[in-house]
């Protein structure tokens, strides 16, 4: 999805409302996360290792489902997860 850039992840759209954020080599996330559009909320699942990864992410997921983030999911526990999660991700 060429018209949504970040300099830490390639976005790929996996199905409708479901989009999946690929890692970049060098870029600040060292790991995959993605964003769901339920309709009525936006889930966000990890959110990188980087401030900066998790808010492109942020920005990416809003500007697409036009409406803010509702919930983050940590698929495992890991500090990466932890510090980007209270980056505010979820406004």
């Amino acid at each position: 999805m060429s018209e949504y850039y970040s300099r830490h992840f390639n976005l790929e759209k996996v199905s409708e409302g479901i989009y999946a954020a690929i890692a970049k080599d060098g870029g600040g996330s060292f790991g995959n996360a993605g964003f769901i559009d339920l309709g009525d909320k936006t889930i966000i699942f990890d959110t990188f290792n980087t401030q900066q990864a998790a808010e492109d992410l942020r920005n990416i997921a809003e500007n697409i489902t036009n409406k803010p983030v509702s919930w983050v999911i940590n698929s495992h526990f890991h500090s990466d997860l932890e510090v980007t999660n209270y980056s505010k991700i979820v406004k």
